[in-house]
């Protein structure tokens, strides 16, 4: 896409890349291919040596010879290979053709079942698709749980209506399908094997196919359509309609006379089956593969196939068919081949020819261990930016790979991204569900459609995305309002439910402070638009609701800022992109299918996407996808990552409960021996490293992590071998090439002084001139003037203080203010133990014996949404905090008032300057109506007697009582109290605070307050040095009492 100027607005032009073409230039070996006249042929050939290249040759020779381009067919695995090779033979001709050259068996298929349905009159065929065949899977599971249908062993009950046991019985379906096994055979394995599941599975098996037949008859004779098939149905019936009419098969071959087969090792059974019923006779057809690269056993591909070849297509003469070996590699040098041939080499199975290089430019592998993921993605990025800024490498000719997919992916893009790097993740790496933007989304959709499911945690959820854009104090304000109103309309209820309840009725918002209801007007907009639209289609459900958020111009916006957050804003527009392609998808395949089931679909969906269309990239970014995507790929540089013991190769076992991986090794006559899997399994994750490696052109660097939790794979030393017995050294992380980078190093020498001193300020003084943020002194914390010398407070205002602040200031009024400026940090666990047990306080605060059960279940519901730690530490944070709600629960207990309120706010006018305000933990008034106010404290450490005498935060308590704050409760203080839960106590300390009015000055709290407020409204703070204060201050970097400054 290109921006194109105009004298109003920018208008942007699509322009398409066209892939680049080198002119071939064959070897002898390849001449043989591309000179190929007739017969059947099988090209074997590792990675590099030009087999889909010289298929490419071959096809273009054959119609630049007179040839019909339409009685040519060329099959290759998977849709995105067949676009991409189809481009490639059309840049080739520089001509285009009337039907794709290029197709999937599938696509093949399907084309012949057309060609039937027409030549007989009959309805066209539909493919069924995945979400459809899970429907109807799920359906008729759904009646066998019912007890109308197949009766499955006891064992499996509670899991059929789940969508993981569906999703089992569709590949055990589909691995059938392909490999030919009916229910009858089926059957007679279960009892051979005394598998009752396989008995269960195979009268499902016939159970589906009678609902199919009946689906498509009633369907035929309602709408006139024609029968539906899965992908493995698929070939199976057009195998079946070519073995059955003998003139249908003439006609085929005579249309397919030339018949070419790239990725060969990657075909299935059911696909060999098909295209030896259509090339057998000695009739011309070109295979080619490599069995060292067959990495999709997992999707019942049989590598064996290319192996077979020579006898399953003999020539006419009843000789095996030929075979061409290409050896020479045109893509790697020897510093490369040798070290991937470490790899190569202990691949079991056929041997493909050793590969010499031909290769003009030099390779070089290398190994790199790091000690931690940040590290790993630092290094790499630090070696993308060398390349690409010292060594002229293009970002688009440079790729990072990883084995285990969306986590490796995304936690790569935020290192890469935080470098500066440009990186591009294809959405089909990645499920839908994996992608926040999507998550939030769908979660939106779920509490729309299924109201029920807006549970506290839900509600949350919305508010703290980026639909409701709340932060958590907003959040505990909402909290404390809408119980505030619950509790004057005698509807008292945990302020979590109230927040569910008022995002499903937004009436009950209307008395709170607009400031704090905002988020939650915004989700309960996007429900009302999304339920709204609920009759219709997924995709217009889908529509409403995200026109409802109003993030499509925000993220536009900030998409168009660059930097990390820009680059966050791409990623999530993009992700919504796919949402919209899936629903699209979704509405055509099953228009009459709600956003319900579409929202089923969707989380079902755990795989990474195929989609036809290929995504937009950006036009210099490094690509980020995993080993299986870069099959049949190549860039000049490769980074292979995160390359750790049980990452790759991934030992754990593939077998699903039903067993699938037992039918396909039945069907090929393979013992059951779980030993011979598990090597098996090796040998297919050294295939896939194996292809990872052989991607590069002129440098591969594999990283890994080694730490005490990690341990490098061994396929670094099979690449690179150790020369002795010591571990590999750790490599360090260079400083990052990026100018942020530079001009702290250079920082950092002129503050040092010595002999670079000197050159490093010149450095930075043509930085700064350049306009590089940082390196202008004036820039420096520290150096430059106060940017704004005014006080805090408005002159003739008074200054808003509250109690807590007020102690907060007289202990020290920098750490205050810094507070207040928000350099304390996130919270605690130890903090969100005590928000916790305050709100089990204000739940549970009503006079009477309080049920300490009811007590211990609301706290672990609120623990479950803070970040305690894991393991042991979150363990004991949970346990004091229900140490903490025992004793809560005796004090409570203890109590017995006239009248009580919780989490009561209060405002008053008191002194000269300040406008005291807050809220108190708890007010209690007794039988002549006294007000005593109750602080409750969840800190480990509890004031002696002697300072609550004149605690300021129960002074400032007192001085709200006395000043008429809590007017319907009284302006008779009689005291106030701190109450500590969280000492090593075993009942709660109580230290009580005598009423103002007996003190010995009863002017102190109200003289507190006047100081605090003219402290607070000031220019400058004061730090203090208090072994008590200072003890354990989170601030102390900031302090100039306890750390060296920016200038020193």
């Amino acid at each position: 896409m290109a921006a194109v100027s105009s004298a109003t607005e920018p208008r942007y032009q699509l322009t398409r890349v066209q892939p680049r073409h080198t002119k071939f230039e064959p070897d002898d070996a390849q001449r043989i291919v591309t000179a190929h006249e007739r017969g059947p042929l099988r090209v074997i050939g590792g990675p590099g040596t030009g087999k889909t290249s010289v298929l490419v040759e071959a096809v273009a020779q054959r119609i630049a010879a007179g040839a019909d381009p339409s009685r040519m067919l060329i099959l290759t695995f998977g849709r995105r290979a067949a676009s991409q090779l189809r481009e490639r033979i059309v840049t080739r001709m520089a001509r285009t053709t009337v039907e794709p050259l290029a197709r999937t068996f599938h696509s093949y298929a399907f084309g012949v079942l057309r060609r039937v349905a027409a030549s007989n009159g009959w309805a066209a065929p539909r493919l069924l698709s995945g979400p459809e065949q899970d429907l109807m899977i799920r359906d008729l599971l759904a009646g066998d749980a019912a007890g109308i249908g197949v009766t499955w062993p006891e064992r499996y009950l509670q899991v059929l209506g789940t969508r993981g046991f569906a999703a089992e019985l569709r590949d055990l379906l589909l691995r059938c399908y392909e490999r030919g096994i009916d229910p009858v055979q089926f059957e007679h394995w279960s009892i051979e094997h005394q598998r009752d599941d396989w008995r269960a599975a195979a009268r499902f098996m016939q159970q589906y196919a009678d609902v199919t037949e009946l689906r498509d008859a009633a369907r035929a004779a309602s709408q006139g359509g024609g029968p539906a098939y899965d992908p493995a149905e698929l070939i199976r019936a057009a195998t079946a309609a070519l073995r059955h009419d003998p003139e249908l098969l003439a006609a085929e071959r005579t249309r397919c006379e030339y018949v070419f087969v790239d990725e060969y090792q990657d075909i299935d059974p059911g696909q060999e089956e098909l295209l030896r019923l259509l090339c057998q006779g000695g009739r011309f057809v070109v295979a080619f593969g490599d069995a060292q690269q067959s990495i999709f056993a997992f999707r019942g591909t049989d590598a064996g196939a290319l192996h077979r070849f020579p006898d399953t297509f003999a020539q006419v003469t009843g000789e095996p068919a030929p075979t061409v070996e290409l050896a020479a590699s045109w893509r790697m040098h020897a510093g490369l081949l040798n070290p991937i041939a470490g790899v190569s080499d202990r691949i079991r199975g056929p041997v493909t020819p050793a590969l010499r290089p031909l290769a003009e430019v030099s390779g070089s592998a290398e190994v790199h261990t790091l000690a931690t993921e940040a590290q790993q993605a630092a290094y790499i990025a630090y070696r993308l930016r060398h390349a690409h800024l010292l060594e002229n490498v293009p970002y688009r000719d440079m790729a990072v790979i990883v084995r285990a997919g969306a986590r490796q992916l995304a936690a790569l893009r935020r290192g890469l991204a935080l470098a500066g790097v440009p990186a591009f993740v294809d959405g089909d790496e990645v499920p839908l569900l994996e992608q926040p933007a999507v998550r939030t989304l769908m979660l939106a959709l779920r509490c729309a459609l299924q109201p029920e499911t807006l549970d506290p945690d839900a509600a949350l959820a919305l508010l703290m995305s980026p639909i409701g854009g709340a932060d958590s104090l907003l959040l505990r304000r909402l909290r404390h309002e809408l119980r505030d109103l619950a509790q004057r309309a005698e509807q008292p209820a945990p302020p979590d439910v109230l927040l569910a309840q008022a995002l499903l009725d937004p009436a009950e918002l209307a008395a709170v402070d607009k400031h704090w209801s905002e988020p939650a007007y915004r989700v309960a907009n996007v429900l009302r638009a999304a339920r709204e639209a609920a009759g219709g289609t997924a995709e217009q459900v889908l529509w409403a609701l995200w026109q409802a958020t109003g993030l499509a111009e925000q993220w536009q916006r900030a998409a168009a800022g660059g930097g990390a957050t820009g680059s966050a804003a791409d990623r999530d527009l993009d992700a919504v992109v796919a949402l919209f392609e899936a629903a699209a998808r979704f509405t055509d395949r099953m228009p009459a299918a709600g956003a319900l089931l579409f929202l089923d679909h969707v989380r079902g969906h755990v795989l990474p996407g195929d989609s036809l269309a290929p995504t937009a990239r950006k036009a210099d970014a490094v690509e980020l996808l995993t080993a299986h995507s870069a099959k049949g790929r190549q860039w000049d540089r490769v980074f292979i990552a995160g390359v750790n013991e049980g990452v790759w190769p991934d030992l754990r076992l593939r077998g699903s409960i039903l067993g699938s991986e037992d039918i396909v090794d039945l069907a090929a006559q393979r013992p059951l021996e779980p030993s011979g899997r598990l090597t098996a399994l090796l040998d297919e994750e050294r295939r896939l490293f194996y292809v990872a490696a052989s991607r590069a052109r002129s440098a591969l660097v594999v990283t890994a992590v080694e730490s005490e939790d990690e341990e490098p794979s061994r396929f670094l030393d099979e690449l690179l071998p150790l020369i002795d017995e010591d571990p590999r050294p750790l490599t360090k992380v260079p400083r990052s090439l990026t100018l942020s980078g530079l001009v702290a190093e250079l920082r950092t020498a002129v503050i040092a002084g010595g002999d670079e001193a000197d050159g490093a300020a010149r450095q930075l003084a043509s930085l700064a001139r350049a306009g590089v943020f940082g390196a202008d002194p004036q820039q420096w914390y520290g150096l430059p003037d106060v940017s704004d010398p005014r006080p805090l407070g408005v002159p003739g205002q008074r200054t808003r203080v509250s109690p807590s602040s007020v102690e907060s200031f007289s202990q020290c009024g920098l750490k205050w203010f810094l507070r207040k400026a928000g350099g304390d940090g996130p919270p605690s666990g130890e903090q969100g133990v005590g928000l916790a047990v305050h709100e089990v306080a204000a739940e549970f605060g009503a006079p009477g014996p309080v049920n300490v059960a009811a007590m211990g279940q609301r706290l672990d519901s609120l623990l479950a949404q803070v970040q305690l730690g894991s393991g042991w530490v979150r363990a004991r944070n949970t346990d004091r905090a229900h140490r903490m709600v025992g004793k809560l629960a005796e004090w409570l207990n203890s109590r017995a008032p006239a009248k009580v309120k919780v989490e009561e706010a209060f405002s008053a006018e008191v002194g000269e300057h300040a406008l005291l305000s807050g809220r108190v933990d708890r007010l209690e008034v007794d039988e002549a109506g006294r007000v005593t106010i109750f602080d409750f404290k969840t800190g480990k450490s509890t004031p002696s007697k002697d300072k609550t005498q004149q605690h300021p935060q129960l002074g400032m308590y007192q001085l709200a009582v006395e000043a008429g704050a809590f007017i319907d409760a009284g302006t008779h203080s009689a005291g106030a109290g701190l109450v500590s839960l969280g000492g090593t106590e075993k009942a709660a300390a109580s230290r009580d605070q005598p009423p103002l009015a007996s003190a010995d000055d009863p002017t102190w709290a109200l003289h507190l307050a006047d100081e605090a407020a003219v402290g607070m409204a000031a220019a400058e703070f004061l730090a203090r040095d208090e072994a008590a204060v200072c003890r354990g201050c989170t601030l102390r970097p900031c302090c100039p009492l306890h750390s060296a400054q920016v200038t020193e």
